[in-house]
């Protein structure tokens, strides 16, 4: 489906970004991040609607490591997960406080 694919391309691109980054502590909490979120059945914190948007964030974060400037890049991806941490809230603030279970 649409939505599959949408998750697996957002999923690729954190997880190339975050492993790029040298840090593997990042790397790790974005594994467990993304555990958590598939563990656990809910509505798209990314709308259809605003795909377009989060695919040009996605591109110009891309386009600002490929081009050194580490300074733009941070900058980007920061406020794309700021947003999409306050989305997240809105959208599912009841399954954020329910524990995780790592069985």
């Amino acid at each position: 489906t649409d939505e599959d694919e949408w998750q697996y391309v957002s999923d690729v691109f954190h997880a190339t970004i975050a492993n790029m980054s040298g840090n593997s502590m990042l790397d790790l909490l974005g594994m467990f991040l993304r555990e958590i979120y598939i563990a656990k059945p809910r509505a798209p914190v990314t709308p259809s609607s605003m795909r377009t948007h989060v695919r040009s964030v996605h591109r110009k974060t891309a386009e600002a490591i490929f081009a050194g400037d580490g300074a733009q890049a941070e900058t980007l991806m920061r406020d794309h997960m700021a947003e999409y941490a306050r989305r997240s809230d809105r959208r599912h603030s009841e399954t954020l406080d329910s524990a995780v279970n790592w069985n």
